[in-house]
């Protein structure tokens, strides 16, 4: 008998390991049935297909309906800004409006007060201060720049932040997968960020921005891996203006399939001219929703 209880012991653990071996398994061979039905095996196929099976739409429980009723409600409140309706246009020489929203991308004006932004202003401004702007990013994105994660904030703060993540249809079914800690980059007046992707290893399938301090110009293009596709080939380079205090939000092909970069220091919308400032971004990136490396064979480094 006394030998019993530890064999007994020995086989509840055996069954339990097999049992958790057996099921992370069946959600593999479940995961590459999906993959296989919308898109094939590549790395990066998979990675887009679970989100964008649904995020075309503009994933989570928001219908297409909601989103499309809520934009209604934006574009009647903002047509008298400048941008106004057509925030985003081709980047040509004719620079023709262009609806970015059928890819996922929106924008909305005057998200923050310039209360608000004075303050969130004054939570950050005195650590930034004392820092100097890089040259480089570590992983040459951008340049004249200095940046903190922060994810201690007073009341006040949060209480924008949850609005400005629930007040929109494509932000507001992640509201609990939204981590506390916000990425501050503050661009110099002549810094830059070039063309890029933000990587699936640290961002979900939204993320949303404010931009206080400057109005500035965000430039989209079609990335290498988005060329290669028959879609891709025809995607057009468009810029969006983003007025201070305004907030843009990434979703969809807009989100996955198209670098964007902030280059323009001077520039002309509305048949006015702008010169970019000092430029400061506050960005909410909900959690990696995604295995960084579902089946065996896929890389980690996604």
């Amino acid at each position: 008998s006394s030998l019993f209880f530890p064999l007994v012991v020995m086989q509840v653990n055996l069954c339990l390991c097999v049992g958790a071996r057996v099921s992370l398994l069946l959600q593999q061979l479940s995961l590459r049935s999906v993959t296989c039905e919308l898109v094939g095996h590549s790395r990066r196929n998979f990675i887009t297909a679970v989100s964008v099976k649904d995020q075309r739409l503009h994933i989570g429980n928001s219908s297409k309906d909601a989103v499309e009723d809520w934009w209604k409600v934006c574009v009647e409140k903002q047509k008298d800004n400048i941008g106004g309706i057509t925030f985003a246009r081709l980047k040509d020489g004719l620079k023709e409006p262009f609806d970015c929203t059928k890819l996922g991308l929106y924008l909305v004006h005057d998200a923050i007060s310039i209360d608000e932004e004075d303050y969130l202003l004054s939570r950050v401004d005195k650590k930034l201060q004392r820092m100097r702007y890089l040259d480089a990013h570590f992983d040459r994105v951008s340049a004249g720049h200095r940046e903190i994660e922060r994810s201690k904030w007073d009341e006040r703060s949060q209480d924008i932040f949850s609005r400005l993540i629930t007040s929109n249809p494509i932000t507001s079914p992640y509201k609990d997968d939204f981590s506390n800690s916000v990425h501050i980059l503050d661009l110099s007046k002549d810094g830059f960020i070039n063309p890029h992707v933000d990587s699936v290893k640290f961002v979900g399938p939204v993320f949303t921005g404010i931009s206080l301090l400057s109005d500035a110009i965000m430039t989209f293009s079609p990335s290498e891996d988005y060329k290669k596709s028959e879609e891709g080939k025809v995607a057009p380079t468009f810029e969006v203006f983003l007025p201070q205090r305004s907030q843009y939000i990434l979703s969809g092909s807009g989100r996955y399939d198209f670098d964007h970069a902030v280059f323009e220091k001077e520039f002309e919308w509305d048949n006015m001219k702008f010169k970019r400032t000092r430029r400061m971004s506050y960005i909410f990136r909900p959690k990696q929703l995604f295995p960084k490396s579902p089946f065996p064979s896929m890389p980690s480094n996604i």
